[in-house]
């Protein structure tokens, strides 16, 4: 997430941000980078301008860095929910799972019902092999949003990993209700089929 709901306080910073973020469009994020910097000379404490520096410098994979600037908003009042997200997106490609997972409970304390957030906070936990509670992050964003395509195919997948054939038939069959010609969801069906020791014409 670039944008955050705190604006630059002064001119100065917002004009230089505004331009730090253009430059990072241009994908010339190290020009971008000085602009920020720019920027925060003029309003040290802005969380747009930080939260945009971070986002550029984990762009070009450089998230400890990015992590640091996150680590200032959080500092303050302002920013906080955009700053844990892109927090945890760069704990996540450090292989900081456990520290990723902090940050998605920090934004589902504040926003606790968004399904996607729930979707978000299950990607640690499947990476810490926390399957069961990873599956509770799926049946959660469903009780929000019970037909929600993507979710139920996610859902399909991790039972299925988790070999509990009869739901993950179950939830694949959720699937092709809402699209009957999805063809890798067919193939999946036949594949737990298969597993359950039955064919497709069986009851």
């Amino acid at each position: 997430w670039r944008e955050i709901e705190s604006p630059p306080t002064t001119e100065a910073c917002k004009i230089l941000t505004d331009r730090g973020d253009a430059l990072d469009a241009q994908g010339k994020p190290e020009e971008a980078i000085k602009c920020y910097d720019e920027a925060l000379g003029a309003d040290p404490g802005s969380p747009t301008t930080l939260n945009n520096k971070g986002v550029a410098l984990a762009g070009m994979g450089r998230h400890r860095e990015a992590i640091a600037c996150y680590d200032l908003i959080l500092e303050g009042k302002d920013g906080r929910l955009r700053a844990l997200s892109n927090k945890a997106d760069s704990l996540m490609e450090l292989g900081m799972y456990e520290e990723a997972l902090e940050c998605r409970d920090g934004i589902l304390a504040i926003i606790p019902s968004d399904a996607a957030l729930h979707i978000a906070r299950s990607i640690p936990l499947l990476r810490l092999g926390r399957l069961g509670e990873a599956l509770e992050c799926y049946d959660r964003a469903l009780d929000l949003h019970p037909d929600h395509y993507n979710t139920l195919i996610g859902k399909s997948y991790l039972l299925l990993k988790m070999e509990r054939y009869e739901e993950a038939l179950a939830c694949c069959e959720r699937v092709l209700k809402i699209n009957p010609a999805d063809a890798l969801m067919v193939s999946l069906k036949n594949d737990i089929l298969a597993r359950l020791g039955r064919s497709k014409r069986d009851p």
